[in-house]
Parts: structure tokens; sequence; C-alpha cells
């Protein structure tokens, strides 16, 4: 009781002070009503609200993230999603167009290399195979994974693109007859293969007009992969009578031919297309169409459950992989295709991996959308698919660029990588969810990489700039890349062949004049890698002199390489010029034939140049006439060895040959240069 009548008490003293908070309150109240200073209150919460929608308006403005900093995998979507998807990377498109006009101009830093294709795998050839029977192969960058090339051979028969199809061509120990040819209308051969009684051609239809404004002349199958063509014609031959070629299925794709792989394994052909558009097209021609003989006669357009898309990857194009069971005809084609994908492709013996810089890395953007460039090295985008279903497996990025396919290699699940950055060189490895686990960084100061070869658990990687640095590679710890050794020299090797497992690698390029200014003359050398220690330059041949320039297929086309591991040979094609006189008369092309035994106990014996071969004639002034009879290949079938150009296929006897004589013709097939375009 006495406790209540005291907080009575308390609370009654403090009334006073209670009534004159009230009061005050009140008068301010009535001081605020006052017009002018409302007017000031009002101005200064509005000054300040200002100011800081403004500071917070600046502060965005000037964050500026990275366009791809979100996940880089692919989604899946339906055709409504595709069709979104293709509007947003208009505008995102459009805002990069205007950065690059009012911003970069002419300033914005370009890099311009050459694309050197590198050296591909040793082919696994049967010691026990006797050479009347044996043949060489189509050079390969994966054990067990054929590559679609212009020419093909059997032990019998030998398979040539032609402008317009193909000719089938009996061998008959060296003796050339042909028996058949394919012509197609309107269509331009691209690749073939073999496999048994199956040839199989890829190419694509032109289904536009064909203008060579006056002059009557036809493209080279040199230059078939510059004719554009927006669709590729898989055609599938039962050649079981090789006079009497039967088309039992065909299949028309969207896109632009890249590249296929055989896999001997199970005889499934994969292909890979790229398919671009325009935004302003059609909505139906923003999605690829498929046309399989085996299930439908008509066009139709991809599964939406095989469509996948890149946020970060605004381009206007497909990355199409699909399969076809040469064993099962009726089966229908395995297809998928990803928007916005591109790049240098690998094929492993169970994935392919696609290697793309990503220029979108360069680019910033706020949120209200503007962009800005802000230079920084280089990023390749790494994407890892399933061979299995086709379906995306990984992604990763690493610093710099790659060179070619043959820049990438994977062994026991790893992927190696080699990068060449702003500053010097990179060595990668990733493990099978593309996460690095290893790098060997900057090697090659200020130089880039012009040829790269791995092999199991080495590598050998050739840098460039006014020396030719040959870097000898330990990958045995996948962890920890080791670099064992390197040899500077003059010239630079832009192809690098592993001779098996002996430790000896060949190498193919150019050499420097005395000046070291100019690359001038053709260079061919056999390394050593020494464990452990620098690798030795064994021996070296040189084709021309320092006023004779050289370009030798070779340097970008793997496929051109005779490599012949049974016999110790291998063989390609160059051409040399000077620049005095008329380009006719001054333009030499050569096939050159080269032995190699590193058992042999002198060096000198280790590498020889056998011969050079040619079949073009001495009185013809037009180039183009000229180059018809440039030699693109060549190839053993048995005891003979045969060369082809566009116009002739030549034979020689292996053994006059390998006992050092010189390559007397055997016998000489004329092709006949046809249209590949109806009129």
């Amino acid at each position: 009781m006495k406790e209540k009548e005291t907080i009575k008490m308390a609370l009654e003293e403090e009334m006073p002070n209670k009534n004159r908070i009230y009061a005050n309150s009140i008068n301010y109240g009535a001081a605020a009503k006052s017009p002018a200073k409302k007017k000031a209150v009002f101005f200064a919460i509005s000054l300040v609200g200002v100011l800081v929608f403004v500071l917070t308006l600046s502060v965005l403005a000037a964050t500026y993230s990275p366009i791809n900093s979100g996940s880089i995998d692919p989604k899946s979507g339906n055709y409504s999603k595709i069709y979104e998807v293709i509007t947003k990377y208009g505008e995102l498109l459009s805002a990069n167009n205007r950065l690059l006009d009012l911003q970069l101009g002419a300033s914005a830093p370009s890099e311009n290399y050459a694309s050197i294709e590198a050296p591909t795998s040793d082919l696994a050839q049967s010691p026990s195979q006797s050479k009347e029977n044996s043949t060489s192969m189509t050079n390969i960058q994966t054990e067990g994974f054929d590559e679609g090339d212009i020419i093909k051979w059997d032990s019998n028969y030998i398979y040539k693109l032609s402008m317009n199809g193909c000719y089938i061509i009996s061998a008959n120990n060296g003796l050339l007859e042909a028996v058949a040819e394919i012509e197609i209308a309107n269509y331009v051969p691209k690749e073939m293969f073999i496999s048994g009684n199956k040839l199989i051609i890829i190419g694509g239809i032109y289904d536009e007009t064909v203008n060579f404004n006056s002059y009557d002349i036809e493209p080279l199958m040199s230059y078939a992969y510059a004719i554009p063509c927006r669709s590729t014609d898989i055609r599938i031959y039962d050649i079981t009578d090789r006079s009497n070629p039967i088309l039992s299925r065909s299949v028309l794709v969207s896109g632009f031919y890249s590249t296929s792989r055989l896999r001997m394994s199970d005889n499934k052909l994969i292909y890979m297309l790229n398919y671009g558009f325009s935004p302003d097209e059609e909505k139906d021609n923003q999605i690829p169409s498929i046309k399989d003989s085996s299930r439908s006669s008509s066009v139709e357009k991809f599964p939406e459950d095989s469509l996948y898309y890149y946020e970060d990857l605004p381009y206007y194009s497909y990355f199409i992989i699909g399969e076809i069971d040469l064993d099962a005809p009726d089966k229908p084609s395995q297809i998928k295709a990803f928007l916005g994908l591109s790049g240098e492709i690998y094929i492993s013996t169970e994935n392919v991996y696609l290697a793309a810089t990503n220029s979108f890395y360069l680019y910033r953007r706020n949120v209200f959308n503007k962009f800005l460039y802000v230079y920084s090295p280089s990023k390749t985008r790494i994407v890892k698919l399933s061979q299995q279903d086709l379906s995306h497996v990984a992604s990763q990025e690493v610093d710099g660029t790659v060179l070619n396919r043959f820049s990438l290699d994977e062994f026991n699940n790893n992927l190696r990588v080699a990068t060449s950055t702003d500053s010097g060189n990179d060595l990668y490895v990733l493990d099978g969810d593309l996460k690095i686990i290893g790098t060997f960084k900057n090697f090659g100061s200020g130089e880039r990489i012009y040829s790269a070869r791995f092999n199991e658990t080495s590598a050998v990687i050739v840098t460039f700039k006014n020396i030719d640095p040959y870097f000898a590679f330990d990958l045995s710890d996948p962890r920890n890349p080791k670099l064992v050794g390197y040899l500077k020299e003059n010239g630079v090797s832009k192809y690098l062949h592993y001779i098996g497992d002996s430790g000896y690698t060949i190498g193919i390029g150019e050499n420097q004049d005395e000046a070291g200014a100019a690359l001038t003359a053709l260079k061919v050398s056999l390394y050593k890698n020494v464990q452990d220690d620098n690798p030795i330059n064994v021996d070296t041949v040189i084709i021309g002199d320092n006023n004779v320039y050289v370009y030798a297929a070779i340097f970008n086309q793997s496929k051109a390489l005779y490599y012949d591991a049974e016999l110790g040979l291998f063989g390609f094609s160059y051409e040399t010029w000077n620049w005095s006189g008329n380009y006719n008369s001054r333009t030499k092309q050569y096939f050159a034939l080269f032995s190699f035994d590193v058992d042999l106990e002198h060096s000198s014996d280790q590498l020889k140049l056998l011969d050079t071969i040619t079949h073009t004639p001495s009185q013809i002034d037009d180039y183009y006439l000229y180059s018809q009879y440039f030699i693109s290949r060549g190839f053993r079938i048995g005891n003979y060895f045969y060369t082809a150009s566009d116009k002739l296929i030549t034979s020689y006897s292996i053994d006059q040959i390998l006992n050092g004589d010189k390559a007397i013709i055997f016998d000489t097939l004329t092709l006949e240069m046809k249209s590949s375009y109806e009129q």
C-alpha cells in the first residue's frame, strides 16, 4: 500500500514538467505553420534528398561490372525463350556497337596473329602388317578418331573430292583408272570419309548466284572452304560396287561446316557446324533446322529440348553438334545447338572441347545499360561437352588465347591448355570438372606460341618473336608441370611432330635470313628431347636460300602431312617464290619427301631429304591454270606412293624411293575439271 502511494506522489510532482513539454510542442507546431519557415524547412529537406539522389546515381553510373559476371554455363530454352534471348542480344550488341563507334574508334587494340595449326599425333600402325598390304593414313589428332579430308584411300581405291562431288579411282599396284564419278548439282564438297563399304561426303548447297565476273572459271578444291553455304549436306553412299555408288541417306542441317570425326570404335560420325543468322530475319530462321531422310522428307526445326543458350555470349550464331550412327541407317541423327557458343574445336576420346576468346570480357556495364571499354588481359572460355549424349559438362576461363585446337590435349581425364598472354605464355592443367589444378606461367616472355604438341606426359611448345625458343615440358605430375629445358635457334618451327615414344620430334618451319630480320627458306629439323636437360637439334635440312620465300600447307593444315611410321617416311607440299620477275615464272611448287631413323649411329643419316616431286608443267603463264597442278596430298598404298593435285594423280615405286633413287612416275591419271554449279 505504501508503495502505490509513493508512486502516485512522484507522478503528481512531474505533472508541471509534462505540461511544459506539451505547451512547447504546441508552440513549435504553430511556428512551423508560418509560410516562410515552412518553405525553408521543405527546401532544406528537398535539397538533402536531391543531393542523396544525385550521389546515388553517380555511384551507380560509375560502377561498371563485367558483362559475363554471372554463370558461364548454358541454359536450356524453348522457342519462346530463345526468341527472348535473341532480342536481349540485340539490345546488348546495339549498345556495344555505339560504344565502339563513339569511344574506341581506331584506337582499340587488336590481335592479328597468324593461326598456325600445330601437329597431330602419330598414327597407330601395326608392325605385323606387310608393306604390300598396308597403307598410310590421314594424319589425325586423336587415336581412334578419323578426320575428314579432301582425299581418302583404302587398299585398292582412291576417293578424291571433285569440284561438285567425288571421283572413285582404282589403284591396282600403281595403275590408275577412274571407275566412277559422283556429281551433285550446286554442291560444294568440303571433306569425306570411307568406312568399309560406305562413302560419306560432307559439303554444302550453294544457294546463291555464282558471279565470277567475265571469267569462265570455277574455284579450286583448295578454296572450297571459302564458298558460303548456309546449310551442310551430309550424303552417305553405298559403295559395295565401287563402279556404282548408291545414295542411301542424306542429312541436311542448317549451318556452315566446321569439322567432323569418325569414331572408329562404334562407327559413328560426329559433325560440328556454325549456324549464323540475322536478327532481322523471320523467327523461323532464328532456329536451326534439319532434314534427315531416315525419318522425314521435310525440313523440321530443331526440337526445343535440343536448344541451349549463353546469357553472356551475345552472338547471332549457334554451335551445332550432331551424331550419325553409320551402322543404323534408320536411327535419327542425335543433335544439339548452343546459341552464342563458338571457338577452336578439340575432340578427345570421350569429349568435345571448345576454346574461344571472350571479347565481351573487355567490356563493363552499369545499371543504366551503359558500356565502358576497359582493356584487360584476354580470357579464353573453355567448354566441355560429352560425346555420349552431346550434353554440357563444365566450363572454365583461363588467361590468354589459344593458337588452335592443338593447344589443347586431354590425358588421364585432365585437359592441358597452352595460351599466349600480353606478357608471355602459360600452360594450364585442368581436371575432369575443368578446375585448374596445375600451371606453369610466363614462359617465352614477350613472345607468342607458334606451335604446340602434347604426347601423354610430355609437351613441346615453340614461341617466337626474333628467335625460336623450343621448350620441353614434363607433365607427369599434372599438379606441377615442369620446364625440362629449352633451345634457342634461328628460324621458327611452325609444325611439330613426335616420332612415337622415341623422345624425338620433327619440326617444320621457316629459316631466318642472315640479319635475322625476315623468315625465308624452308627449315626441317630433328630434335632430341633429353630428359632433365635442354633439347638438342640433331640435324636440320634447309630448302631454298635467303632470297626465296616459302609457304607450306602443313603450317596450318595438319592433314597435309604424309607420315609413315612403318617405313620411316614423311613428306609435305610447299611453294617457293621470290620478288623479282613475273609472278608465275618465279613460283614453284613441290612435294618434299624425307626419311627418318633415330636409331642410326650418325646424326646426318637420321634425317634425309630423299626427293622433291612436282606436277607443275613449265609452260603455263596463267597462275590459275598453273595452280591446278599444285600437289595437295601424298600417301602410300602397298608398294606405291601417290601424289594428288586438282588436275593429276601420279604413282611411284616406293622401293625406288627407299633405295635412294629419284622418284620416277609409274602411272598418271588426269582429272577433268568440271563445273560445280548449274548454269
